[in-house]
């Protein structure tokens, strides 16, 4: 199948994912005023805080666009493998060490970029845990009530590859915030990553939940799990023939010997999913050509077991 065709487009376009979270206009806004009073006081100068970003992503592209090293906050939804993390810049990480360590605000010096010390860490690890403090905040405002469980932090780490938020083919809701730090306005960004799984956590721990609206917010999580097991990837093989070979003619075969199968294996092959040790058949397919390459062209509808198989599996 040519790259370029319309089928092969749709295919690797993966369908857009929504937040769990339907606020989230007023929550990145709150977030923002919270951060710029928390800033405030941490930094003890005038802050501006912009969101320039919200946005779904898969989780393996954002992992892929993190720097090494890079100051990473983790903070853990209890009862849950998931976590957020906050992502900051490295030139953000020098105006929070800088300043929390006497720097002018009404300087602006350029960045340096250096690889973390232990001290940056720990002079970081306050700024790390008011943001996910004020993102809690936020959320509580915008859906009016407490939240029952709430992420903390729980460490730093320097390398992405240390970190496991969700599972691989999670997507998650990346918020971008822009910071103007002090009279001379230093300029420095972060990131919330937040599974979205996450997200449903901590919309279904709303301390006036009803029971249904705790059965809505199951619901919600059960349906995009279906939806990403439905994007899962399954072996499919495509079936010739089978024959029955005497143990002495199998150990006479060399390369150059000719393998005889019938002309009807052509018209018939059996298309099976799975693991080749639990295989499914599918259907049957008929070999053929199309466009300069091999194709099989499924023959039948999809026998009953394969719907059985995928209610099982997916």
């Amino acid at each position: 199948m040519p790259r370029d065709s319309v089928l092969a487009q749709k295919l690797s376009t993966r369908p857009p994912r929504r937040t769990p979270l339907p606020q989230l206009d007023d929550i990145a806004a709150n977030f923002a005023a919270a951060m710029e009073r928390s800033a405030r006081s941490l930094f003890r100068s005038t802050v501006g805080a912009i969101i320039t970003g919200t946005d779904i992503r898969p989780l393996t592209r954002v992992a892929e666009d993190v720097p090494i090293p890079a100051m990473l906050g983790i903070a853990p939804m209890p009862g849950m493998q998931s976590a957020a993390m906050v992502n900051v810049s490295s030139d953000l990480v020098y105006h929070i060490v800088d300043l929390r360590m006497g720097g002018d605000p009404q300087q602006a010096p350029v960045p340096t970029a250096r690889s973390f010390t232990a001290i940056d860490m720990a002079l970081s690890e306050a700024f790390v845990a008011a943001a996910i403090e004020c993102f809690l905040s936020a959320i509580e405002t915008a859906l009016g009530a407490p939240l029952e469980r709430r992420m903390e932090l729980s460490h730093l780490e320097q390398n992405i590859t240390q970190v496991r938020l969700a599972a691989n083919n999670a997507d998650v809701l990346v918020i971008a915030m822009n910071l103007d730090i002090g009279e001379a306005a230093r300029n420095a960004d972060f990131e919330l990553v937040i599974p979205l799984a996450v997200l449903d956590a901590l919309q279904a721990s709303r301390g006036d939940d009803t029971a249904q609206q705790r059965d809505q917010h199951a619901d919600l999580w059960r349906s995009h799990m279906r939806q990403v097991a439905r994007e899962t990837e399954i072996d499919v093989s495509a079936l010739l023939h089978r024959m029955n070979v005497p143990v002495r003619e199998l150990e006479a075969w060399e390369p150059g010997t000719l393998l005889t199968f019938p002309r009807s294996a052509l018209e018939e092959m059996e298309l099976l999913i799975g693991e080749p040790s639990s295989a499914v058949p599918l259907g049957t397919a008929r070999l053929g050509g199309s466009s300069g390459q091999k194709v099989v062209k499924l023959t039948d509808d999809m026998l009953p077991e394969v719907h059985a198989y995928l209610s099982q599996n997916l």
